[in-house]
């Protein structure tokens, strides 16, 4: 036999061992194995896939749930608007406000004096005539802190008795009726 012949076998003969090598690996055994995992594997990702499905349709429905709350707190919104509208309509229907600021010759200002008792005298108009009046005087340089006052009332004029301030125009009067 040659060389040439000799490279054949040995080529022939490591074939052979290979595949003896292969069968041993690649036995019935292992393939049923490897299919008993692959089935294994696909029954994981079916419930995988079930899973999202599940949570899918329960972001779905809170989507829904979300959206119906919107439309009641809009509703109840427009419902709180409405309300406050109707009652800011009584108040302006029921109750009229005047305001003047307390200094020498301002709007509703009659007259000013210090009299002998050392308080300031503010005559100013009364806007209600012979209809009830509420008077109040506040400090508007003290967030508007209500001062205390006395008060004539008639129907041309109200008449304000307050201890002595002295800057005008830092105590507002305010008239409800």
């Amino acid at each position: 036999m040659g060389t040439r012949n000799h490279g054949i076998v040995h080529s022939a003969i490591t074939r052979q061992l290979i595949e003896k090598k292969l069968k041993k690996q690649i036995s019935a055994a292992s393939l049923g194995g490897a299919v008993g995992d692959l089935q294994e594997l696909t029954n994981k990702v079916n419930a995988v896939q079930g899973s999202l499905g599940s949570i899918a349709a329960t972001i779905a429905g809170i989507v829904q749930q979300i959206s119906m709350f919107q439309s009641i707190t809009d509703g109840l919104q427009t419902a709180l608007d409405e309300v406050e509208a109707a009652v800011a309509g009584l108040i302006e229907t029921a109750l009229t406000k005047f305001s003047y600021l307390l200094e020498e010759d301002g709007d509703g200002i009659i007259s000013y004096i210090l009299d002998e008792n050392d308080q300031d005298v503010w005559e100013v108009n009364n806007p209600f005539g012979d209809s009830d009046v509420i008077v109040q005087v506040v400090d508007e340089s003290n967030d508007d802190e209500i001062v205390g006052v006395s008060t004539e009332i008639s129907e041309e004029k109200i008449t304000l008795y307050l201890a002595h301030c002295n800057v005008k125009g830092q105590y507002r009067v305010i008239l409800m009726g």
